[in-house]
This record gives structure tokens, sequence and C-alpha cells, in this order.
């Protein structure tokens, strides 16, 4: 079979046996396709609940799903197993409290028999229990250009949830992108870069996966009670863009390192955010740098709100970011 796959999915697993057989359950009642098509690997990232047993249950009449395990190493490295584990021509991360639609693979094989580029990006619903909360209508173009031009022409950022680009296996072993290990936001980081490396890039308008929302123990909702991780996360991030793009400085490299920046201090001006010694050692310690950062960026939002950092005491800023309201408006 490993020959003929096309497409392997890559479900990480970690505690979430709310979830998992739903989301086993639509990657494997896929319309039109051949299990000879694709392969899942779920990667049990050393669960502790029932997990492991569900996901068992669900794929124990099925030939292309697997299960791999590992010790508890977090997302960026249970991806990076599956990733190692895939035979599939093109690779898809899937989140194991997600699903997929009925003919999601379908419809990629037959994007792919028909362009062959090198990533494939998708629509996405959201959804709280059954319903369809809303949908996304941001892949809606017909020319293919490749991630650099995508970047530098248009200075577009491209969505960063991994879970929205299908990407050529080849691509990613060939450039060694994986994800960064131990940080929040990883999808972020691996994102950016990996539409870099695309020599080709198009879009399928079809709302293909489904996001679940109001996850109370999901680990975006941990991380808005660990300042001191999400800053440390925003500083990897950084340093990990800084060494990528060594060789180019572009107006979207300053971009990309103005925006991360940014989001650096509204975290810091959050008013959820609580002062220790590590947070104020690392804005000691990097807020140069990210001053610098965020005006090379040439934008007028990031380069006003750094002039109101520099003059302003952390109260009115605080109240600056809050009239403002959504967090975008300034990224």
């Amino acid at each position: 079979m490993h020959s003929k796959v096309k497409l392997s999915i890559i479900i990480a697993m970690y505690n979430i046996e709310k979830y998992i057989a739903e989301c086993v359950k639509s990657c494997r009642d896929q319309e039109m396709v051949s299990p000879n098509d694709y392969e899942v690997i779920i990667v049990n990232d050393g669960a502790t609940d029932s997990s492991l047993k569900i996901a068992n249950e669900e794929i124990k009449r099925t030939s292309n799903m697997r299960i791999v395990s590992r010790p508890n190493g977090g997302l960026s490295e249970a991806r990076n197993t599956g990733l190692k584990e895939a035979h599939g021509e093109y690779i898809w991360f899937v989140d194991g409290d997600d699903k997929i639609s009925s003919k999601s693979i379908f419809t990629i094989l037959s994007a792919i028999s028909k362009s062959n580029c090198d990533a494939y990006i998708i629509n996405f619903s959201t959804f709280e229990d059954q319903a369809i909360i809303s949908t996304s209508h941001f892949t809606n173009e017909a020319e293919i250009r490749s991630g650099k031009e995508y970047h530098n022409r248009q200075l577009r950022i491209l969505p960063m949830m991994a879970w929205l680009t299908i990407y050529r296996k080849k691509v990613l072993q060939d450039n060694d992108l994986l994800f960064y290990p131990g940080i929040l936001h990883e999808d972020m980081e691996f994102s950016i870069r990996a539409h870099h490396c695309c020599s080709s890039i198009t879009f399928i308008e079809k709302d293909l996966y489904h996001y679940r929302i109001a996850r109370t123990d999901s680990i975006m909702n941990e991380s808005r009670r660990d300042n001191t991780k999400s800053l440390v996360s925003e500083i990897k991030i950084i340093d990990s863009f800084q060494y990528f793009f060594k060789k180019e400085d572009t107006p979207f490299t300053r971009k990309v390192l103005g925006m991360c920046a940014t989001s650096f201090f509204i975290r810091r001006y959050d008013n959820a955010f609580s002062m220790n010694e590590t947070t104020k050692e690392l804005i000691k310690s990097n807020k140069k740098k990210l001053y610098k950062m965020m005006w090379k960026s040439k934008q007028w939002k990031r380069q006003l709100l750094l002039l109101f950092i520099l003059i302003m005491p952390p109260f009115i800023i605080k109240k600056i970011l809050y009239l403002i309201g959504e967090r975008s408006k300034l990224m």
C-alpha cells in the first residue's frame, strides 16, 4: 500500500477521549476514495486517559489506519513523529479534537491530480457539538503562486493554522521543516516557514475541515493563563524567524518580525498579564530588539503602538489596547 499512498493524515492524540472517536470516524468514513489512496497515522503522545483504547477500537477493522505511541512530548513532537512515519506523497495535519468533511480526501486528491502543487490551502468551518457556527471564505484565488511570491509581492501572510494546508512531503523533508518543540503558537512558526519554501501554492474553496470551538481544556485556553510560557514562546519564535530569514531583508520579513514583536507587547499589556521575575527579565533583555523590529516594519499601526509604549505609562497603554478591542487590528 505504501507505494500507492497519495496522502498521509497525521493526528496527534493526547487526552482527548471525548473527541478522538469522532475525528477518526470522519477520516475513516470518506466517500468516493479507496483506503489504498490514503493512510491515517494516529500519534499517541503518552495519553493517560482512554484515548488510546478508543482509537484502537475505531481502527481495528481498517487497513489504512495505525497508531504510533511515544512518550509525552507535546503537539510539535507528536506531529514530527507522524511526519517521520508517513508514507504519503502529501501530508495533512489534523487535530484529534476536530474532524474533516466526508468528501475531503476526494476533493484534495482531485485537486492534486489537476495541478500537482507543493501546497493546497483549504477553507474551514467552526462547530460546537454538531452545530456549524461559521465558515471561512478566504481561499478563493485561482492563480498558482509560490509562497515567496505571496509573501514578498503581496506582503501576505497565508493562513497559519497547520491544518489548513496540505503539503508535499518532499518539500518539508528537503527543507528540514519540523515543528518547534516546547512552544506555544507552533502552527504560526511552522506555517510561515513552510509556505515560504513552497514553489507552488493553490487554494481549494470548499470547507473541508471542521474546527471545534468552546473547549475549555484546550492548550490555547491554558496559554492565556500562562503568560510566562507565552512570552518565552514569542521570543523563541522571533529567534527562529531571524535565523530562517537571515539572508533575506524584505518588506515581508520585516512585517513578520514586526508582527511577532507587536504580539509580544500586546500580550505584555493584556489586563490578565501578571509580572514575575522571568517575564521582567524577558522584557528587559529583549525590548530594544523588539522596538527596532516594530519600527522597521514600516507599518503605521505598529509604529504608533511603539510610540505609545515609549511615552505612555502602562495603565494608559492597557486602556488604549482595550479600546482598540480586537488584537487582530494591530496584527
